[in-house]
């Protein structure tokens, strides 16, 4: 019962985030443009940032300086500064992304007790086997020291990054006027893609859904391989498919990332793709560190 109400209270916090983003007026005119007065600037004044909003304020307005400071750096520049802004959030979150991926692993190593659990109440849906049945499931999470819920936390961190960067890119001024590989990063691939050089915003897409399904893809087989080098042995229990299944979790969360990554990457600023691609490639390291120096065994 305590599970169902932490499911819903998740579900709950995360509808209520995503109506509070995506409340946000417009700021672009008709033809895609940001309008002037939401247009970001190294001298724009905080209390104009503040007028606009608590979101914009705390989270878009210090990000949009810090991306307009590292443009206007020359060798740096637009492009630059959206692949060190990202590197830099992901070096905050290398710790909990960490914390996920194991918390993750060891969910998976546990499946077959799961399963054993699943089949010792098979069939029986009175409310005493449910409870006998919960509390079993929960004495085994605490005895691998797991929380079920701790592999989402990072998505709650990232969600608000997620959208404060496409705030941000939308409307830094230097990121406006700066160019990548002589591409605007606040043009979207399906309005520039007839461009000149309107393949570059192909391609940047193309790797960036590359990246997101190997970022995704990779942890799993890297955690197989560690479970054969490591000597676990897999058993073969039935399990009951509305268990718990943090693979099959993470699959539909990749098929997720990837159609959002491609649905909106097609229509938002390609400087959004680039900042999905790189943190991607990001997460794709933190799997491979995990691999090298973190044991299951432990």
């Amino acid at each position: 019962m305590m599970k169902q109400i932490k499911k819903h209270k998740l579900l709950l916090m995360s509808l209520t985030l995503l109506v509070f983003l995506t409340a946000c007026r417009s700021i672009v005119d008709g033809n895609g443009h940001v309008l002037e007065q939401y247009i970001l600037k190294l001298d724009t004044p905080f209390s104009a940032a503040w007028n606009d909003g608590l979101f914009t304020a705390i989270l878009v307005y210090p990000i949009s300086l810090l991306l307009n400071y590292l443009a206007s750096i020359e060798f740096i520049g637009a492009g630059g500064s959206i692949i060190i802004v990202t590197l830099l959030f992901n070096a905050l979150l290398t710790p909990s992304m960490i914390k996920q991926q194991l918390m993750t692993q060891k969910q998976q190593l546990i499946q077959p007790e799961l399963a054993k659990i699943n089949a010792k109440y098979e069939g029986k849906n009175d409310q005493q086997s449910m409870m006998h049945k919960n509390q079993e499931m929960q004495a085994l999470f605490a005895k691998h020291q797991i929380n079920p819920l701790g592999s989402l936390l990072p998505l709650f961190i990232q969600m608000p990054l997620l959208f404060a960067m496409f705030g941000a890119i939308q409307r830094s001024y230097n990121l406006i006027n700066g160019t990548f590989f002589g591409i605007h990063l606040s043009t979207a691939p399906s309005a520039g893609y007839s461009e000149p050089n309107g393949y570059i915003y192909i391609i940047i897409l193309v790797l960036t859904i590359i990246a997101n399904i190997a970022s995704f893809k990779l942890p799993q087989y890297l955690t197989k391989l560690k479970k054969r080098e490591e000597g676990f042995k897999e058993k073969a229990y039935a399990i009951d498919k509305s268990a718990s299944n943090p693979e099959k979790t993470m699959n539909t969360m990749m098929y997720v990332m990837l159609a959002m990554t491609s649905w909106f990457g097609w229509s938002w600023p390609v400087g959004m793709s680039l900042y999905w691609g790189i943190g991607s490639v990001a997460r794709i390291l933190q799997a491979l560190y995990i691999y090298k120096y973190h044991s299951l065994k432990k």
